[in-house]
């Protein structure tokens, strides 16, 4: 034996620490890029969330005949932007970029000439130096919004501008048509940057830890790491599938076990708040004075956003309410249970639906920060049939009669949201035996396929045509149907829906089968202003 060498021990040592280092240095790697890879997904459903929001809210606030105004000019004399239209949405404009922190390039509207179907012309925006009426290549998501009306988002796209996330929104004039499209976006290189960062950073600090870590491990390779990392690693797969009674069982005695612990503890919470959430949704549905109800919250998270309730109010009255709070988890969901328990207590004292939600938004407008908001639609059913609802920017929402589709449009922003006009703030709709109303949370409307297809109001509305369904079944085919369009693809954000059915007899429901689409609706809608 050559006496030169190391001791036996210390080449073994140095072998297995080595081997070790290695494996350990893999392992970071595996966990390194899967998780650069979910952060930027993340942060692309972060920002196209953010998105769509802003300008699904922001599409509401502009003055659609105004931009009418602003087109006809420019297509008249080739200049838009001297128009009082062009200045009455610049400065719409304005508060909106200044309220979200948007630069002045990145929010502005477009218009498409009648006669040309593929290409836009930008509209009004925000530079120092308009340029209206120039040509913009008509993308496929903003036709859809053209042609269909709905707020949509492009994916992470890049140009020779950079990298960029895109919503878009429909701009309505008073008559209810289409008059063109708002579009907001982000620069999203900043964002996926950070990504990349704080991946290089967990790699580092990584390796470094864990080559300190293997100078004193190394001998309990076998029976303190990979038993346990396999353990915990099933009981994370097991809580990223929402199964939150999977337990770790460590048992090593060492931080294998702390650790294990920890996410033994971090399940048992998520089981409890899921728990408590399913709890805030009422288990049986009022079902009095001719009214029939059933609701169904899917949550996409351990917790939801989305909330509904429905209960019976003095005077032969039933309460009905679905709401939304941007964003899905457990923050979403703590806001809706605050937002919940004030909108009871409201409920007992206001009797306008208006009223309440005006109330509603002062008593927690304080606690929706950074830029969250809920839509909401609360309204009273009558022992007459009529049913009085303030909607606060919450869609989709229909009111289903025999050959005719009504959406119920908003009368104000969503709680949260500065509103300063106090027109028409409720709505009045006479139901008829078989009329019904649906609502919805856009979870609905915004469940994609794998190839990024929205189920879409369309496809709602093809679907509650003509139906005679009791409320519950109507509520279960269309939870199946989303769940085939999906076909498999995750839900990106909660699905709650409601149904609300006036009681209609044997009879009536025959007559309505032989009537088909040409029975005309008779029910007279009214609305009051506050």
């Amino acid at each position: 034996m050559r006496s030169d060498r190391p001791p036996f021990y210390r080449r073994l040592a140095f072998k297995l620490l080595l081997g070790f280092t290695v494996v350990l240095l893999g392992l970071t790697l595996l966990v390194a890029v899967p998780l650069n890879s979910a952060m930027r997904r993340q942060i692309e459903e972060d920002l196209r969330s953010e998105l769509r929001a802003i300008a699904g809210t922001a599409a509401l606030t502009i003055n659609g005949d105004a931009h009418e105004q602003v087109v006809a000019a420019q297509l008249a004399n080739g200049n838009g932007s001297d128009t009082p239209g062009f200045q009455i949405i610049k400065e719409q404009l304005m508060a909106v970029r200044d309220r979200n922190g948007l630069p002045a390039e990145h929010i502005y509207t477009f218009y498409r000439s009648p006669e040309n179907r593929f290409v836009a012309h930008f509209g009004v925006m925000t530079h120092p130096k308009p340029f209206t009426g120039d040509l913009y290549d008509l993308s496929s998501i903003m036709r859809t919004v053209f042609e269909q009306g709905a707020v949509a988002d492009r994916p992470i796209y890049s140009d020779n501008n950079g990298t960029w996330i895109s919503a878009y929104a429909p701009i309505y004039n008073s008559a209810g048509e289409i008059v063109g499209i708002l579009e907001v976006d982000r620069n999203a290189e900043e964002y996926l940057s950070r990504a990349d960062v704080v991946t290089s950073s967990v790699i580092k600090n990584g390796s470094t830890a864990l080559l300190i870590a293997a100078l004193g491990s190394w001998i309990f390779l076998r029976r303190t790491v990979t038993g346990p990392i396999e353990k915990i690693h099933q009981t994370v797969l097991a809580i990223a599938a929402k199964r939150f009674d999977k337990r770790t069982g460590v048992t090593t005695g060492d931080e294998y076990e702390d650790l294990g612990e920890s996410l033994d503890e971090l399940a048992h919470q998520l089981q409890v708040a899921s728990s408590v959430h399913s709890d805030l949704t009422p288990d049986t549905m009022p079902d009095a004075h001719g009214w029939h109800l059933a609701g169904r919250s899917i949550a996409c998270d351990a917790t939801a956003g989305d909330y509904y309730d429905a209960f019976v109010l003095p005077g032969d009255r039933v309460g009905v309410v679905i709401g939304d709070v941007t964003g899905h988890g457990l923050g979403p969901s703590l806001l809706m249970s605050a937002a919940r328990g004030s909108l009871r207590a409201l409920a007992e004292v206001v009797e306008e639906p208006d009223e309440l939600v005006t109330k509603l938004d002062e008593l927690v407008k304080g606690d929706l920060r950074g830029g969250r908001f809920i839509t909401l639609l609360y309204g009273v059913l009558h022992a007459d049939g009529r049913f009085v609802y303030c909607n606060a920017g919450h869609g989709p929402a229909v009111c289903v009669k025999p050959g005719s589709i009504k959406p119920l449009v908003a009368h104000r922003t969503p709680v949260g949201v500065p509103w300063f006009n106090n027109d028409d703030l409720a709505t009045t709709l006479h139901l008829d035996a078989g009329d019904s109303v649906l609502l919805a949370s856009d979870g609905v409307t915004e469940a994609s396929n794998a190839e990024r297809e929205l189920y879409g109001d369309h496809r709602l509305h093809n679907f509650l045509n003509n139906r005679l369904s009791t409320a519950e079944q109507t509520i279960d085919d269309l939870v199946t149907e989303i769940a085939n369009h999906r076909a498999g693809t995750p839900l990106s954000d909660d699905l709650t829906v409601v149904c609300i059915q006036r009681h209609f007899s044997d009879e009536a429901c025959s007559l309505q089968r032989v009537a088909g689409n040409h029975v005309s609706p008779t029910s007279e809608i009214t609305t009051r202003s506050a």
